[in-house]
């Protein structure tokens, strides 16, 4: 493992910070009220966007890189056009502060989480709110779509991973294995897999298609804000409390590696792989780090798993995923 790139400059921490879907572009929101949008080849800082009043939470590229969707404390959601930086839409729907952000696999679609409970899928033909998803019993902090496909999955401090039928608000299953808040969730790229990161310092491991976990990564010491796998799936990152970014085989469920990284005053604390390349964004305070890993030598010594993960082929949310 190597630091390849330190980009500052934020006033403020970071929140969750986004790559483009082509790896070209990096856009931290902070708590400083601006959106930064940086080359991330060079670090080179490219644009800043002044977000207002409130502090920006989240951010989402769209697939084809054009359109950058933002989101606040102010409980609002705005749209920016990437190469000119130009505000184009405001969303107003929720009622409490907006906390994740995520375009569907085709774009046509924006899914939005916040502090009211409610996920809200978007519309991006017209902007236009489609469908309210309710379920959660607190906070919604996260959400990832499955690739592919109008599943989704969210997580909640209720100690909850939802997993939804988008296209008809149906809810598909609520996972309960956690024991504490869950923060974080994201699908792996073949969508077999869905991790997630709690409070009660786990990362969570499930099959979309099973009720109970695959399996539980434990090692942290504190609470885990984030989780995310790699471009193919090979490994799987977790940011924690603790002070610590940790690696892992998600196959034998094995620790990798374990990389020192002073802990945010944010429980927005965020990491992000590189969409087509093992590169990690990671972050504390106002900074954020671009990681180069090694797969090979990561993966060289982990221990073949003793079951092997077998996704469970004949779900709903499998056949679901298959026929788009």
């Amino acid at each position: 493992m190597a630091e390849l790139l330190r980009l500052d400059g934020h006033q403020q921490w970071i929140a969750r910070p986004a790559w483009s879907r082509d790896g070209r572009l990096l856009a931290t929101p902070s708590a400083d009220r601006t959106l930064r949008l940086w080359e991330a080849e060079s670090g080179r800082l490219l644009r800043t966007l002044e977000c207002g009043l409130k502090m920006a939470t989240c951010c989402a590229f769209s697939p084809d890189g054009r359109l950058l969707a933002v989101g606040s404390v102010n409980n609002l959601l705005t749209v920016w056009e990437v190469e000119t930086g130009q505000k184009l839409h405001s969303l107003r729907g929720h009622v409490k502060s907006v906390m994740s952000l995520a375009f569907s696999s085709d774009g046509s679609l924006l899914a939005s989480v916040a502090y009211d409970q409610m996920i809200l899928i978007w519309k991006t033909s017209d902007w236009s709110e489609l469908r309210r998803l309710q379920g959660h019993a607190d906070y919604v902090l996260d959400v990832s779509w499955a690739p592919g496909g109008s599943i989704l999955a969210s997580a909640s401090d209720d100690g909850t991973v939802g997993l939804w039928e988008a296209s008809t608000a149906t809810p598909v299953k609520l996972f309960k294995g956690h024991s504490d808040k869950v923060k974080s969730v994201g699908f792996s790229p073949q969508a077999d897999l869905i991790a997630s990161a709690s409070q009660d310092h786990t990362v969570m491991l499930w099959d979309p298609g099973r009720d109970k976990p695959v399996g539980a990564l434990e090692g942290h010491e504190d609470a885990v804000h984030s989780v995310a796998f790699s471009h193919d799936g090979a490994l799987l990152a977790s940011k924690s409390k603790d002070s610590t970014v940790r690696l892992w085989d998600p196959s034998s469920l094995t620790q990798l590696a374990s990389i020192p990284e002073p802990a945010s005053k944010s429980s927005l604390s965020s990491l992000s792989f590189h969409p087509s390349r093992p590169v990690l964004a990671s972050h504390n305070g106002s900074a954020l780090r671009l990681w180069q890993l090694s797969p090979e030598k990561l993966l060289a010594n982990a221990p073949a798993p003793d079951k092997p993960h077998k996704p469970s082929l004949f779900s709903r949310v499998k056949s679901l995923l298959g026929s788009r």
